[in-house]
């Protein structure tokens, strides 16, 4: 084993920005998720970028779409009920202070919709795509077409040549973003029709 961790390749300081840190998180969470990586630990990543994007997002008056509807759709007098519920299995693989005996739960499914947030949040800060989240994207709408609104973006992903690639074959997602990073690089700026949105 090499380095001082166990790590074959020792780096000695990093100098991180807050976007840093959430955009390594929410690359490995995507690259988790697409390899058939531990659930706890993609969804464990997911909400530590969710986190930080929403944090930043705030300061810059981008408003995290989930608490947004949560904001819109419950009953203020069950709003907190709500947020709860949202982030229980977060709050339970993070600590063990009140529920050390407790079980949960956990639907992996809903890591997926988180990451969509996090993704839409952090498109809107920053105004490009990570090359992960670009591909998870276009992945996420070929899943789900059914939830986008009628326009060009729901013709796209509803279009024979969309429903010719099957988004269940997950090594290749990956190779896509393996060979998008070596064509485009690691951002990808966001123009015409965000495929976010």
């Amino acid at each position: 084993m090499g380095g001082r961790f166990g790590y074959k390749r020792r780096v000695p300081e990093i100098t991180l920005t807050k976007l840093d840190v959430a955009e390594r998180q929410l690359r490995q969470a995507i690259r988790l998720l697409f390899g058939g990586g531990d659930e706890v630990s993609v969804h464990t990543l997911t909400c530590a970028a969710s986190g930080v994007l929403r944090g930043l997002g705030t300061q810059k008056g981008i408003e995290s779409p989930l608490r947004a509807a949560v904001t819109i759709h419950v009953y203020p007098e069950k709003q907190a009920e709500a947020f709860r519920l949202m982030s229980a299995a977060q709050n339970y693989f993070k600590h063990a202070d009140r529920d050390a005996d407790e079980s949960l739960t956990f639907s992996p499914e809903a890591t997926v919709y988180l990451l969509l947030e996090a993704c839409l949040v952090h498109s809107h800060l920053t105004g490009y795509y990570l090359t992960e989240s670009y591909v998870f994207f276009v992945w996420f709408w070929l899943k789900h077409p059914h939830v986008l609104k009628d326009g060009p973006l729901k013709a796209f992903f509803t279009s024979p040549q969309a429903k010719s690639f099957n988004p269940d074959y997950l090594d290749v997602v990956l190779d896509l973003i393996d060979w998008l990073r070596r064509t485009k690089g690691d951002r990808i700026p966001m123009t015409g029709t965000p495929i976010g949105e």
